[in-house]
């Protein structure tokens, strides 16, 4: 899925909006035996057990992997993009089951994170209308969530990867 976006992003024109679903981490993590010999993560988990687990954490490199890849190549193809990567809810292995990641990357490479107060889809609109520069009017109980006292994360590429490095 993300070789197909990336061939549309080649010959895309500018301003545009992407919105990009997968379920390579979705339950039951029954996909990672079709994800390519491509993929590397396959042996660092073959000792861990239950199958399941180790599924749920192989699926989770594999993800971790192509968003490596799609994030570094939009940087290359367009640098003026915002990403919005997020969940849409957690899962039996996590804390907080009832929560989904959301991670902002704007065009100065900062990765917004917020932990202290909880996002809401309503946020998304509000954020992504303000942040393409659209005029707009909307009723929403959403929040710009990059007006938001945040973290902030710096992203750096280094040779097609990134790495991800806290500013303090």
């Amino acid at each position: 899925m993300f070789k197909y976006v990336k061939s549309k992003l080649m010959r895309e024109p500018s301003p545009f909006f992407y919105y990009i679903i997968t379920i390579s981490s979705h339950t039951p993590y029954d996909y990672v035996n079709v994800y390519g010999e491509e993929f590397k993560g396959d042996d660092q988990y073959s000792d861990v057990s239950p199958l399941k687990f180790r599924n749920y954490l192989k699926s989770l490199s594999y993800v971790d992997e192509v968003l490596e890849d799609f994030v570094s190549f939009v940087r290359f193809v367009n640098k003026n993009t915002y990403i919005f990567i997020f969940g849409d809810h957690g899962n039996e292995y996590s804390p907080a089951r009832d929560a989904a990641p959301l991670f902002i990357i704007t065009p100065d490479n900062k990765v917004h994170t917020e932990d202290k107060k909880i996002a809401s889809v309503l946020d998304l609109s509000q954020t992504i209308l303000r942040a393409s520069n659209i005029s707009f009017e909307i009723k929403s109980k959403g929040f710009n969530l990059l007006n938001s006292p945040i973290q902030e994360n710096k992203v750096e590429s280094k040779k097609d990867k990134i790495s991800f490095r806290e500013n303090r």
